[in-house]
């Protein structure tokens, strides 16, 4: 038999984890950490429906926090199988995995009784097991079972995880979206068509409600932000992503600086973890579209410019804080679950003039949620704030794909999926997705799965 159940990212947009037992062979695609309220991430992240002992390989999607947070966990607790993921996945989850370590270390700090869910010391082992997969390559994992990466177009080294099974004298795959991109993105390919089809499709649905605005529209945006900002003399505070949000902003921040359309202010990206993650971006160019390219090969760096500084130093982040006058700071973490943005915001927030700008989805429970809902106080570091200063959104930037483009990856495939599962989604969105998809009869049965519940998968694969 083959069973499916989503062990993490079923109706919630966290902790993405999707358990096959294929003949007995295990597999989890992903392996993230949960994001929310203390006690969400307490009740969710060490909630295992498994013996990770049992599982006999993992394949990594992509590099975020809530695709590969709970690695280390499983290894802690008996995994020993192989791992497989793209190269830059690889080397992205080591810096990742090391920044969230230093967290959970110092939440430790704070309250002895904490038990770390990352540990430096498993993160190595965990390293140890993973090896590297090249884009569009056929690797087989088990006897009857193959695994191609394709790009996902989401961040540096994203994949779709396409499984194919040989079964009683036939061929069948399941595909697994991970967290589809966009077309047009900076920097990156854009996501790749999956032509022939799919017996069984597993797909995100984060913005499966949404249409996104465009790009140029969301640059247009930020460049308002930027002029309100200059003419306040005041701060532009964005919380973004250590990998994608950062260098996407750079890249935008770059060409508006090139074109004079902004006036000279200095920008920080306040995370050493950023700076690390954008040192990678230069080595993977592998993963690069045609305009990066060019870019590059003219001369033009475009993930560096003129005032702009990447700050490692401690008591450097303290003092651009303190600074007066016009400054765009971005620091992580994106959904401010930690790091150095929680500075920067309790200095931030207490200003009319300031701006605090989010430019990716911020999960329930978490503290860029609560403010984009329009929280009135917040606390940080134990500390009663008020929040005086402008709270803005753009969705533009987003790198994951909106309900048209969703649909559109299932329409262009020429075998239709027998089965889609969505995933990766709070319910309205999912569905929002689910309605549209049965609409335009993309495929033969569609399930929002619930975290934890099995489908038998075999009657999908009959001719």
């Amino acid at each position: 038999m083959i069973i499916y159940s989503p062990m993490g990212a079923a109706r919630t947009v966290t902790g993405s984890m999707h358990y096959l037992d294929i003949d007995g062979f295990r597999i989890l695609l992903d392996s993230g950490e949960f994001q929310g309220t203390y006690s969400f991430e307490e009740e969710f992240n060490r909630k295992l429906l498994f013996q990770p002992d049992e599982i006999d390989a993992i394949i990594l999607s992509h590099a975020h926090i809530d695709h590969i947070g709970r690695l280390p966990y499983l290894v802690e607790h008996g995994f020993r199988g192989k791992i497989y993921a793209t190269g830059a996945t690889i080397d992205l989850a080591d810096l990742i995995l090391r920044d969230a370590a230093e967290i959970e270390f110092f939440k430790q700090r704070e309250n002895p009784e904490y038990n770390p869910l990352i540990k430096e010391k498993y993160i190595q082992k965990t390293l140890s097991l993973i090896k590297p997969i090249k884009y569009g390559q056929r690797t087989s994992i088990e006897d009857n079972i193959s695994v191609r990466l394709l790009d996902a177009g989401h961040i540096l080294g994203s994949a779709q995880i396409e499984l194919s099974i040989e079964r009683k004298g036939q061929v069948n795959k399941i595909l697994f979206t991970g967290d589809l991109g966009r077309k047009g993105l900076p920097i990156i390919r854009d996501p790749e068509r999956i032509r022939e089809g799919t017996d069984i499709l597993i797909t995100e649905g984060t913005y499966g409600d949404s249409i996104h605005s465009t790009i140029e529209d969301a640059v247009f945006e930020l460049y308002t932000y930027i002029e309100m900002i200059y003419r306040h003399q005041s701060k532009l505070l964005i919380p973004a992503f250590a990998v994608g949000r950062t260098q996407t902003l750079i890249y935008y921040l770059n060409e508006m600086i090139e074109k004079r359309r902004i006036p000279r202010i200095p920008v920080y990206i306040d995370s050493p973890l950023s700076v690390n993650v954008t040192d990678l971006f230069r080595i993977h160019r592998e993963c690069y579209d045609d305009e990066t390219w060019e870019l590059l090969n003219s001369g033009d760096n475009p993930l560096d410019f003129r005032d702009l500084h990447y700050i490692t130093d401690e008591e450097e982040s303290y003092e651009i804080t303190r600074k007066r006058g016009a400054a765009i700071i971005i620091a992580s973490s994106g959904m401010c679950t930690g790091g150095r943005i929680l500075r920067h915001l309790s200095y931030a927030l207490n200003d009319p003039a300031s701006i605090v700008l989010f430019t990716s989805y911020q999960a329930k429970g978490t503290l860029g949620r609560k403010l984009i809902d329009g929280a009135k106080k917040v606390i940080i570091s134990g500390k009663k704030i008020k929040v005086r200063a402008k709270i803005r959104q753009i969705k533009g930037f987003s790198a994951h794909a909106d309900q048209p483009e969703l649909i559109e990856h299932i329409w262009r495939m020429k075998n239709k999926p027998k089965l889609t599962a969505l995933v990766h989604g709070e319910p309205k969105a999912l569905r929002e997705l689910e309605k549209k998809v049965k609409r335009e009869k993309l495929t033969k049965k569609t399930i929002v799965p619930k975290f934890g519940e099995k489908t038998t998968l075999d009657k999908f694969f009959e001719k």
